[in-house]
């Protein structure tokens, strides 16, 4: 790979910044649609994210009315609102309004320079020139194209550029797999509501307190002795369940032994996410009076199965709470009055169940994908930004 060719010009030497047309409204793209058997002229705006643009409008009215016509490869920069500073790389015929600038290189640069190459390189350079973050967020033009960049061979900047292609084409794939997943999901849930009989809550499952007192203070004051002595301590805290850390099974608050639970069980958030319920393996546990914990009573673990409910039910859970806010509270009592509707547990439950692991499993790898290339697509290389 060479990397003895690098320049160090402003944007201004390399690159053309027009702005969009001003008077390009709803209004005027309304009264101006694509002639029939035409496909019109796209037209971009602000929000340049690829599912958000304004429509198609006839090309000849775009002509009657002076408005420019742009033709990429170029890059259009969001000039203001959410998206002030993001860049997107388009090809082809479209147009803009005048929430936006569009980047073109200078003719002696058309040779020189990989668009997308530079999009990448200078995304963050570039959202960093904005006034603010917010939605009234203004890009500084004119502070930008007085920026210096390195600008290494073509040869560099294809190289990488193609990389970037294909890992953005992996990106699309695993986001289109993932929402697929989520499809197959509602559609799984939808087919088992209100199939079986139906019980009162308080008859299937038993809420139980955690303990009062048992903070972080308490953890650290009371080590385990050896791993025998382990016991995790978990909590329901705002996003949901999360681990404290361990404390001696013998370990006693204000004299009395630990309330213990074991699994299979159902952590309950009672603050925060108030009513977030999580499946809790761990042989042996306990928890502070953040939490409840949710068993199956006697006879029904065999009727019952806690992964299948905390899918079928999570909804209603997240509605059984004092108010939709940070200080919401899980209402325990409310809880137990609710009906619930269980099929049968091996034909119903234990499959949809074991179909929610596989697709829980599917959803983990595909983020650990998904951050792994949008890390490298965040990635600068030092190659390109060092002289």
């Amino acid at each position: 790979m060479k990397t003895d060719k690098i320049a160090e010009p402003i944007i201004d030497m390399i690159l053309n910044c027009e702005g969009g047309n001003n008077g390009l409204t709803e209004e005027f793209i309304y009264n101006n649609p694509p002639n029939v058997g035409e496909v019109g002229v796209v037209i971009l705006s602000s929000a340049t994210v690829e599912s958000k643009y304004m429509g198609r409008v006839n090309k000849q009215s775009l002509r009657d009315n002076n408005f420019s016509i742009f033709e990429g490869p170029c890059i259009v920069v969001a000039r203001n609102g959410t998206f002030a500073g993001i860049m997107r790389y388009v090809d082809g015929e479209f147009t803009t309004t005048d929430h936006a600038y569009v980047l073109t290189p200078k003719p002696e640069w058309k040779n020189k320079l990989n668009l997308r190459w530079f999009m990448q390189q200078y995304q963050g350079l570039f959202y960093s020139l904005i006034t603010s973050r917010s939605d009234n967020a203004t890009f500084a033009k004119e502070y930008a194209v007085k920026q210096t960049v390195f600008i290494p061979d073509i040869e560099i900047q294809n190289n990488i550029a193609n990389q970037l292609i294909k890992l953005d084409g992996t990106l699309k794939r695993i986001n289109q797999l993932s929402s697929l997943s989520s499809e197959v999901t509602v559609h799984t849930n939808t087919k088992v509501v209100r199939v079986g009989e139906n019980h009162k809550l308080s008859e299937v499952l038993s809420f139980k307190g955690g303990n009062s007192g048992l903070t972080e203070e308490f953890i650290y004051s009371n080590m385990p002795k050896n791993d025998k002595d382990k016991l995790p301590v978990l909590t329901g805290s705002v996003s949901g369940a999360s681990q404290l850390g361990y404390v001696s099974k013998e370990a006693k608050i204000d004299g009395n032994s630990l309330k213990m639970f074991h699994g299979p069980s159902i952590l309950v958030s009672r603050k925060g996410q108030a009513g977030t319920m999580t499946f809790i393996e761990y042989e042996d546990f306990t928890t502070n009076d953040d939490a409840y914990v949710l068993i199956a009573r006697a006879g029904w673990d065999r009727m019952v199965n806690l992964r299948w409910f905390i899918y079928q039910y999570q909804s209603l859970f997240y509605n059984l709470v004092t108010s939709k806010s940070d200080n919401s509270t899980f209402n325990k009592e409310y809880a137990e009055r609710q009906i619930i509707y269980l099929p049968d547990k091996e034909k119903v439950q234990d499959v949809v169940a074991n179909g929610v692991i596989r697709l829980s499993k599917f959803n983990r790898h595909m983020e650990r994908l998904k951050m792994e290339i949008e890390n490298l697509l965040a990635k600068q290389v030092v190659l390109t930004t060092q002289p």
